[in-house]
């Protein structure tokens, strides 16, 4: 038999944009206004509670055309898990409590009702063995009157500890949102993450999720959230909770 597993994210934002926006309301931020700050604290945890972790975000908008990041958490990118901020339960003395952050740089590239950033990030996912990887990718976002949708390829090029097992990966997420009666959105996300060769369907991992928001327009959000880390793990599928807060501040 088949075990169900499920994950919760309760998503509280304050300061955020409208609803509509998918800045606003998905993981992370593709563009943030000049001389805004975005702090983000997440408690992952798996719905087991055999590990948990506490993974804080900052983003900050140098300019219009620069967003700059120190990452932390598997939201900020769309993913699921419990294992990349700072370990607080379920730690194993063999391996580090905080297994390293992810530095990015996002820049517009293309303006309209689809708009376009392009991200260049270096990750850092071990400490020994070293293992870190150049991240490219785009942020597609589109937005209408009630709709919204995110897309968002990546190719990490591993850097350091490729023999050890840090090869080159192909991913790609996709989110769609849409407000059923204002304030509340629901969104629908799935992905693929593999081996960026020919193994990449052999060994692709398919996250999938659904989140119910709250956005009163009063400068804070709320969002619950359930899915899976990969459908197709079969029993080792694992559920995950997060709790995020997230505070924006013009400075």
């Amino acid at each position: 038999m088949i075990r169900t597993t499920h994950f919760v994210v309760l998503y509280v934002v304050a300061g955020a944009p409208r609803l509509g926006r998918a800045d606003g309301v998905l993981a992370a931020p593709a563009m943030l206004p000049s001389a805004t700050a975005l702090a983000t604290v997440t408690l992952e945890s798996r719905s087991d509670g055999e590990t948990a972790s506490l993974a804080p975000d900052l983003w900050y908008g140098v300019g219009p055309r620069l967003t700059l990041g120190v990452a932390t958490s598997h939201r900020s990118d769309g993913s699921i898990g419990a294992d990349r901020g700072l370990c607080i339960a379920g730690c194993l003395a063999a391996d580090a409590r905080f297994r390293g952050p992810r530095i990015a740089a996002h820049v517009p590239l293309v303006y309209g009702p689809t708009r376009v950033t392009g991200e260049v990030a270096t990750e850092i996912s071990a400490w020994r063995p070293a293992h870190a990887a150049m991240l490219l990718g785009a942020i597609v976002d589109w937005s209408g009157p009630t709709t919204y949708a995110r897309v968002r390829p990546r190719l990490a090029v591993g850097l350091l500890g490729r023999a050890d097992g840090n090869r080159d990966r192909a991913s790609a997420s996709f989110t769609v949102g849409a407000t059923v009666v204002r304030p509340i959105a629901i969104e629908i996300g799935t992905g693929a993450e593999g081996s960026a060769d020919s193994e990449f369907f052999a060994g692709m991992r398919a996250p999938a999720w659904a989140q119910l928001v709250l956005r009163t327009g009063a400068g804070w959000s709320a969002g619950l959230a359930f899915g899976a880390d990969d459908l197709l793990a079969g029993r080792n599928r694992h559920g995950f909770a997060a709790l995020t807060v997230e505070v924006s501040v013009a400075t």
